[in-house]
């Protein structure tokens, strides 16, 4: 199991040489969180685990995706300030 090239799929390899794709999000972030959730999954053992949508993952993280900003840390106009 891993992420695949462009870091939003999870991907795995069977010993037959063929693999899979088991998941895709919308971000790294929400990839990385899926796989988290699978490879501890993995380790309880007996439970059935479907991938989480894009929609779960984004509840468990509670949204905190982080917010766009000015990069030269300007002031925006209408943000207040002096």
């Amino acid at each position: 199991m891993y992420l695949g090239a462009d870091e939003t799929s999870i991907k795995v390899d069977f010993v037959t040489g063929r693999g899979s794709q088991i998941g895709k999000y919308v971000s790294d972030t929400y990839a990385k969180k899926a796989l988290e959730l699978l490879i501890l999954a993995i380790g309880r053992r007996g439970e059935a685990f479907s991938m989480p949508t894009d929609e779960e993952i984004r509840e468990l993280l509670g949204n905190q995706e982080p917010k766009n900003h000015n990069i030269g840390g300007k002031k925006q106009k209408g943000h207040g300030g002096s």
